[in-house]
Order: structure tokens, then sequence, then C-alpha cells
């Protein structure tokens, strides 16, 4: 897949629904894969921090969750095909485990936040 280096970030020049087929592409791999959806700041954070970005650059799949990356792209004349937010891949994520009966693992840095993720879950997706 092309990308464009966005401040010596690698993002996949991919649609959203390019990045969905990737991911589900991934699910048939017995391994496990890092998904990235920087958004501007963060880019530019990784411009000025070299871990940063190589931990990014690392990632099996990196996409533009900032409407910034696609100006910034278009600046480059080197366009990217769209934004693909982190958020609308999970909602969708959400809904390919309930349709295929895939388990989901949330992850928080506190109970609560893990229980209030549950939560506000459930009442979007009546998934649980």
């Amino acid at each position: 897949m092309e990308k464009v280096s966005i401040f010596g970030v690698e993002v996949f020049n991919v649609t959203f629904d390019e990045a969905f087929e990737k991911i589900k592409g991934f699910l048939k791999e017995d391994r496990l894969h890092t998904i990235m959806t920087p958004n501007t700041e963060i880019v530019v954070d990784a411009r000025d921090n070299p871990k940063m970005r190589d931990i990014i650059n690392s990632a099996d799949l990196v996409v533009a969750d900032g409407i910034g990356l696609i100006y910034g792209s278009k600046m480059k004349k080197l366009p990217l095909k769209e934004r693909v937010t982190g958020f609308d891949l999970s909602i969708k994520m959400i809904d390919l485990c309930r349709e295929e009966g895939y388990s989901l693992f949330l992850l928080g840095t506190k109970p609560e936040i893990v229980e209030q993720a549950y939560k506000n879950l459930k009442k979007m997706k009546s998934l649980i």
C-alpha cells in the first residue's frame, strides 16, 4: 500500500473502506497487529520526537485521523485519499465483532474507565 510521509510519519494512503478491509485481513492472521490513527498534533509531536515517530511508523496500519493531515498532504502534492478516523474505524470494528461473534477486549488506565467505556458501548450499539 502506498504511503505518504508527513513530517517523517508514514501515513497509509487509503480510503476508509480500504483501511477496514486491511483490518479484516489482520483478523485472519495469527499475530497481533498495531493500528495507529494519528491526528495533526500527534504527527507534529512525532516530527520532533524520533522515538515516537519510530513507534508510529512501526504500526501495521497508520491512517490520517486529522483533516490537517489531508490538507498537509495536498500541499505536498501527495494527497491522501481521505480522512479515516479512529472513532469511525472503532465503531465499524465493533459492528464486525457483533456480526462475526468476535470477542472485544477493553483496556483502560483504571477499572472505572473501562467500566464507563463498556456502558457507553452498550448504550451506543446495543452491543452487550
